[in-house]
């Protein structure tokens, strides 16, 4: 009887540390997220289909992919193009909807 109430509470001990470590995990996951919030995306003064637009004025092919994202702290569409058999990355500023010179990817 004595080693039973040792065993039930080693296990509740462990099951406790792995929820706690668990727990402490995903509020680290939170904390670092990229996500963008619904507020975050309404201040992006320029919509996706301008982003876009101004994607294809940079270079040519068919769009792929397109997501508002964090570049650096600031917000940006990434808008993946197709061209010669290859994927191109576009950031395109969502504040100002310059292209961000530096991020395209090939």
């Amino acid at each position: 009887m004595q080693n039973t109430k040792k065993l039930t509470l080693a296990g509740l001990a462990a099951m406790l540390l792995a929820t706690s470590a668990g727990m402490a995990l995903a509020a680290e996951d939170r904390e670092d997220s990229d996500d963008i919030t619904p507020k975050m995306a309404s201040s992006a003064k320029l919509n996706l289909n301008d982003a876009i637009a101004k994607a294809q004025a940079n270079t040519s092919g068919q769009v792929v992919a397109a997501e508002l994202e964090q570049e650096d702290g600031k917000l940006a569409y990434s808008v993946e193009i197709l061209n010669g058999g290859k994927i191109h990355e576009v950031v395109v500023d969502a504040a100002d909807g310059k292209i961000i010179p530096g991020d395209q990817d090939s």
